[in-house]
């Protein structure tokens, strides 16, 4: 879900129709047509993947620690060529998220919706 603040909406979009499947999927692979670019610095691997035939000239890029290979950051960028980046820090171990964070009421959602039209 993306909520757009400036215009207080807030739409869903189904994981399989955007670049973050490629990270969230149930099986991420990074070979074939859909590896774009690996880079590696020393300190950090960098790895741009892509999936043309379903999110068109979409891709995001994923940022690991080169040593302990923990994902430090991710950055999709739209057909567009506009991006969002999302960095991970602060990371702690072994702590349990309150039943209900991730998930969406769609209920909720539709009705919000309905009410800011």
């Amino acid at each position: 879900m993306v909520y757009n603040n400036k215009l207080k909406t807030s739409r869903l979009y189904a994981l399989s129709k955007t670049p973050l499947k490629l990270l969230l999927d149930n099986q991420v692979n990074f070979s074939g047509n859909r590896l774009k670019s690996i880079k590696d610095d020393g300190a950090q691997v960098i790895i741009r993947l892509a999936d043309k035939s379903a999110f068109g000239n979409s891709n995001i890029t994923m940022v690991f620690d080169r040593e302990s290979l923990d994902l430090r950051r991710w950055t999709l960028t739209d057909e567009r060529g506009l991006t969002s980046t999302v960095t991970i820090s602060n990371v702690k171990q072994g702590v349990r998220a309150p039943a209900g964070t991730f998930t969406i009421d769609y209920a909720a959602n539709r009705e919000f919706n309905t009410k800011t039209k």
